[in-house]
């Protein structure tokens, strides 16, 4: 799955990034338009996906755990 491949999910500042998107912004996000933007984000960088469950596999989580303990926990 291209998905993997690239990467592109397995940052753990990814997961930040949204997360902090979501608190911070929640009120102001139009939940609408949200996942034809995810679709074009991911044609533009040549990711496919079948689901949101694709962007939560256990290898990838593990993955980003990882990376979590590495770049946030200096």
């Amino acid at each position: 799955m291209k998905l993997e491949e690239t990467g592109w999910v397995a940052r753990a500042r990814d997961y930040y990034d949204l997360w902090q998107i979501l608190v911070r912004s929640k009120s102001q996000l139009n939940f609408v338009i949200l996942p034809d933007l995810l679709r074009q984000k991911c044609e533009i960088r040549g990711v496919g996906f079948t689901g949101i469950d694709d962007f939560f596999p256990v290898h990838l989580l593990e993955t980003v755990e990882q990376g979590w303990q590495r770049d946030f926990r200096k």
